[in-house]
C-alpha cells in the first residue's frame, strides 16, 4: 500500500469512527457507497479515492448530496 493510499484510508476510518459508526464502520462505508455509487458494496474507497482523485471525489460527493 503506497503512503498516499495508506493516508486516504486512515482518514476514511477515522472519519466514519469520529461520525458515530466506531461500532459498525461497514455501515459507514455502506452509506458512503449508497451516496455515491447508489448500491451497499462498491470499492475500497482508499483505493477508489487514490484512483479517481481527492479533489474529483469530494466533488463527486457533494454533487450527489446536493
Amino acid at each position: 500500500m503506497t503512503k498516499c493510499l495508506l493516508k486516504i484510508s486512515n482518514f476514511n476510518l477515522s472519519t466514519g469512527k469520529a461520525n458515530g459508526y466506531s461500532e459498525n464502520l461497514r455501515d459507514w462505508f455502506k452509506l458512503i457507497y449508497e451516496v455515491v455509487f447508489g448500491v451497499e458494496n462498491g470499492p475500497r474507497m482508499g483505493f477508489f479515492i487514490s484512483f479517481f482523485g481527492v479533489n474529483e471525489t469530494k466533488d463527486l460527493i457533494i454533487s450527489k448530496i446536493k
